[in-house]
């Protein structure tokens, strides 16, 4: 779906004034590809005001395709991630650099575009890449291990399968 037509807001409710607007903030189609179109709506905020637990976030897009239903409102609880959280996407063109200075899959060891990825494993302001789901699994068993920055590329597939040079 193209978000470049949507107009979107996040309006957000604190705890002690549930039913009243606390603030709002405007939703901004996020880059993707270059030429293509936008697929995410994006928001760049200072949440540190924000209470941990009680807060709801209310979010509305209007101008949407269906013409029956133009409009979407939907509430949820606000919650901040948890710091342990692995979170994995598709790396997109601001990821380039980073993937360029890496070339191997810290896992497999293979080139990172080598499988249909690279794919994006980060955890807090701690990321790295992977060239599949596949190597998914190491990560998420031993998260500090990968994405400490300390790993050399490979280093699991040096260990698991003993490739000799």
């Amino acid at each position: 779906m193209d978000l470049s037509r949507v107009a979107a807001s996040a309006t957000f409710y604190h705890p002690n004034l549930p039913d009243k607007p606390w603030f709002s903030r405007p939703l901004r189609a996020a880059p993707s590809h270059p030429g293509h179109p936008a697929e995410a709506l994006e928001l760049a905020i200072d949440l540190s005001k924000v209470p941990a637990e009680g807060a709801k976030v209310a979010f509305r897009l209007e101008g949407l395709a269906d013409s029956a239903e133009p409009t979407a409102t939907f509430t949820v609880p606000f919650a901040f991630a948890k710091a342990a959280e692995i979170a994995v996407t598709k790396a997109t063109e601001a990821d380039r650099a980073a993937i360029g200075a890496l070339k191997l899959c810290p896992v497999s060891g293979e080139e990172l575009d080598s499988m249909g990825g690279p794919l994006k494993v980060s955890r807090g302001d701690q990321a790295t890449f992977i060239c599949c789901k596949g190597c998914l699994e190491p990560i998420q068993a031993d998260p500090d291990k990968y994405l400490s920055g300390g790993v050399k590329p490979g280093a699991a597939a040096e260990h698991d399968h003993q490739h000799h040079e």
